[in-house]
């Protein structure tokens, strides 16, 4: 049961992340694509996000600690983005700030999705580069927040809620039933890593379940079919959103 464990945690990292595990990775081939699986692999998709989480927490701890904590809110921040996004590859912040190009660009919500994963989500214009630069500001600048409060462990809720958002709305996709463990996974892991604010990991529960719920319908309403680029751009927005959250409920504690 504990090799199985394993394996599935290898193989939905490798389904999630671009990076490679150093020593774990040469347990994947190939990835099974057959239904049953793919959805035992979504209910780790929580669990993997909190694994990058600890890197990059235990990064942080090991930045208050020798620089010193005002100058470890400088750089932790920058180390933090960057290492998020060599895990996804770029493709998180790509899907994202194409979406919001499109979308100030005047296309419909439905349509704005629509284009995603055709191959086109590069930058065309002005308007995506100013877009690509504040979102990474605003990230770096939640981060160093976080750091310099002594907050660091939200980033675990951050990744585990932005990536059970992507669970749910691929098994929302393929009509599989498992969501209710996709959540019971991510509470079991967020009330763990939580504990030093059990409110605060409640709300990042909630806060990921709510916009989960509230993509899924408006997806449906808008009838976009959601594809892997969909649930990546939610994860990417779900990101954004709780490390905002975090920002709100616990700087002034």
């Amino acid at each position: 049961m504990a090799r199985n464990i394993i394996n599935n945690f290898v193989y939905a990292w490798h389904q999630v992340f671009e990076m490679p595990l150093p020593v774990l990775s040469r347990r994947v081939q190939e990835i099974p694509e057959d239904t049953h699986m793919q959805s035992t692999l979504r209910v780790y998709y929580p669990a993997v996000g909190a694994a990058l989480g600890v890197l990059i927490y235990t990064a942080g701890w090991i930045a208050s600690v020798f620089p010193g904590n005002p100058s470890a809110s400088v750089i932790f921040p920058a180390f933090a983005v960057l290492f998020i996004e060599y895990a996804f590859g770029g493709k998180n912040l790509n899907m994202m700030t194409a979406f919001l190009e499109s979308r100030l660009a005047g296309l419909s919500f439905g349509d704005a999705l629509a284009s995603l994963g055709s191959g086109q989500e590069r930058l065309r214009s002005n308007l995506g580069i100013i877009t690509l630069i504040f979102t990474t500001i605003y990230r770096a600048a939640c981060f160093g927040m976080l750091m310099y409060y002594d907050r660091v462990f939200w980033i675990i809720t951050v990744l585990a809620g932005s990536l059970a958002v992507k669970a749910h709305l691929e098994a929302q996709a393929d009509e599989d039933s498992n969501t209710d463990m996709i959540w019971l996974s991510t509470g079991i892991i967020i009330l763990a890593t939580g504990l030093s604010c059990i409110p605060g990991a409640i709300a990042g529960i909630a806060i990921s379940w709510i916009f989960a719920a509230w993509f899924n319908k408006r997806c449906v309403r808008h009838d976009v079919l959601i594809t892997g680029a969909v649930a990546r751009l939610a994860s990417s927005y779900a990101e954004i959103i709780l490390l905002t959250a975090g920002i709100i409920l616990l700087i002034r504690r």
